[in-house]
């Protein structure tokens, strides 16, 4: 319930929205979960507007109102506030896509795959995002966490070692390292010492505001031949009418008040028009369950005339309600291989053939390449084995009966 306001108070506030707030405003990256606490703080602090819940997303409401910032939170607001250059779509690719413990969740390969960019600038905008606290987020692993932290502080050559001989490191094999660089064991030691000042899981502190709460954007419902998208309403944002006879004393708050309504709108109606488009390009895979077809944030901006940056933001941390399933609309993304095929044809072949092959006589990666290639799909045998092993499938020796 709003406080009743006296006019003696209303004629001397005035709310001023800085220009820094504006610029760090996104409502367009914001999934549903960061709008509904932002919504409950503008009732709060706003006395002409108000924001009426869903009754199915009251419990999330109160529920996220007590969280705290995120990691996405922490790195986008040191994004936004760097003074660095950097490409915005790459770099909200990457703080979209890192995993519970803050890593890549893909290899650099795919990365530059998907966004379909050169090797160097995807370096040079993954090491700003790299030197951003928690110093040791976006890291490959947990040692190349351990890497970055260590050049940040300056060691740079226990930095060096541990790329080098992480296995002898922590088997304690000194002797190989002894005799393979011009380290004595008491060097050793101190580097030791050193990576033991290090966190291997630096982003551990952020891990449960991340994954409290996932709330899906709309429903995929399948009818026949046809694919609906039904948003999932988040509630009625609205002016309180029993205070527009004091616009004038209210005037900034008016301003703030329509400039959120106005940017919520237009966040929906993008979000719903971009996730249009990628149902479309995806449709045989929810309707007849076909492999996904190759898509890039290039081919989502020429289809719908939207920058690459204002597809990456819209639709990076949004998910979507399928059967009973909640999933991430980046997962409808996929990457296509030199031989334009898309990886998930590949796996999907790949698991296939595997399954159907002989136990007492299991196809090796060669094979693979060959039985692919009468199926029209080019690949590699560097590339097969790098997909079998994400589907957790040993090699041919060790597939084969006994």
């Amino acid at each position: 319930m709003k406080q009743t306001l006296k006019t003696s108070q209303t004629v001397q506030q005035k709310l001023i929205l800085s220009t820094k707030m504006k610029d760090s405003l996104d409502t367009l990256s914001m999934d549903r979960s960061s709008l509904l606490v932002m919504l409950q703080e503008v009732t709060q602090n706003n006395p002409v507007f108000d924001f009426t819940p869903n009754y199915s997303n009251e419990d999330s409401f109160f529920e996220l109102a007590s969280t705290g910032a995120s990691l996405r939170d922490e790195l986008y607001l040191q994004l936004h506030t760097s003074n660095a250059y950097y490409d915005e779509e790459v770099c909200s690719f990457i703080i979209e896509s890192l995993n519970e413990h803050g890593f890549l969740s893909d290899s650099i390969e795919d990365y530059i795959h998907t966004l379909q960019i050169d090797t160097s600038t995807f370096m040079a905008n993954l090491a700003l995002i790299q030197s951003f606290e928690p110093i040791g987020v976006a890291a490959r692993n947990s040692i190349d966490s351990i890497c970055i932290q260590l050049q940040h502080k300056g060691y740079d050559a226990a930095a060096n070692l541990l790329k080098e001989y992480p296995k002898e490191l922590a088997n304690k094999e000194y002797s190989n390292i002894i005799k393979n660089t011009s380290y004595s064991k008491h060097d050793i030691d101190l580097f030791l010492k050193q990576i033991q000042t290090c966190n291997p899981y630096p982003c551990s502190n952020y891990t449960t505001t991340n994954q409290q709460v996932i709330t899906p954007e709309f429903k995929v419902e399948i009818d026949e031949h046809t694919i609906e998208l039904i948003p999932n309403d988040l509630g009625h944002v609205y002016v309180l009418d029993e205070y527009k006879e004091y616009t004038e004393e209210l005037k900034s708050y008016f301003q703030e008040a329509y400039f959120y309504i106005d940017a919520i709108s237009k966040r929906n109606q993008t979000l719903m028009v971009l996730a249009n488009a990628l149902f479309h390009i995806q449709k045989s895979h929810f309707l007849y369950n076909d492999e996904l077809q190759p898509c890039s944030l290039k081919k989502l901006a020429d289809l719908t005339g939207f920058h690459e940056s204002t597809v990456s933001r819209t639709l990076s941390n949004k998910y979507y309600e399928f059967g009973e399933q909640v999933l991430p609309l980046k997962h409808l993304f996929v990457s296509q291989t030199k031989g334009g095929t898309s990886k998930d044809a590949l796996i999907k072949a790949i698991k296939l053939l595997i399954e159907q092959e002989d136990p007492n006589a299991p196809l090796t990666d060669d094979e693979l390449v060959v039985l692919l290639d009468e199926m029209e799909l080019n690949v590699s045998r560097r590339t097969i084995a790098k997909y079998r092993k994400q589907l957790n499938i040993p090699n041919s020796n060790k597939r084969k009966r006994k």
